[in-house]
């Protein structure tokens, strides 16, 4: 199974350096954030718009952890939120957004879609306008790669202070309740 993972992925990175090596006549449309594709280390993280250069029914599941399994376009939705909400904050304040989504998820057996666009719950109008930063790169292979969690189970943040739950900590600009 892990072979067929392994396969998968290359796969995947292979698309995107294909996609990469179109020519840089797209290059404005990369810094515009209507499509991104990054590289960190040796290791290829993916953050795109699935439906901006492969049909979505053909982007399979990556399996990074025994616990979850993300699409493409999940972890896109992640890191855009977190780019949203903590944009100024470090890798860990984002680390902390992004697991606040995921712990909402766990809690409302909600999908990451569903608990992104809620009414009224999260800074989602400017979803798709970021190139993801150095943090939120480091971010999202915290979450996604490592399985990373300190949030403590937080399933609100607020800037302002706390407003809602049990207050736990605050990380940088971000207060952190349950």
């Amino acid at each position: 199974m892990k072979h067929v993972v392994n396969i998968i992925f290359a796969l995947i990175v292979l698309s995107a350096v294909i996609v990469a090596g179109v020519g840089s006549y797209r290059s404005h449309q990369f810094s515009m954030g209507t499509e991104s594709h990054t590289y960190y280390d040796e290791e290829v993280i993916l953050i795109c718009t699935p439906r901006e250069w492969v049909p979505p029914e053909t982007v399979p599941e990556i399996h990074l952890s025994t616990y979850q399994t993300y699409t493409q376009e999940e972890i896109w939705l992640l890191s855009q939120l977190a780019m949203a909400e903590a944009r100024g904050e470090d890798a860990v304040g984002q680390a902390l957004v992004i697991r606040t989504v995921l712990n909402r998820c766990e809690k409302t057996g909600r999908s990451i879609e569903e608990v992104i666009y809620a009414r009224g719950q999260f800074a989602t109008g400017t979803i798709g306008n970021y190139e993801p930063n150095e943090n939120n790169l480091e971010a999202i292979r915290m979450v996604i790669y490592e399985d990373w969690d300190e949030s403590e189970g937080c399933i609100y943040f607020n800037a302002h202070g706390y407003s809602l739950g049990k207050p736990l900590f605050k990380h940088g600009g971000h207060y952190f309740s349950k």
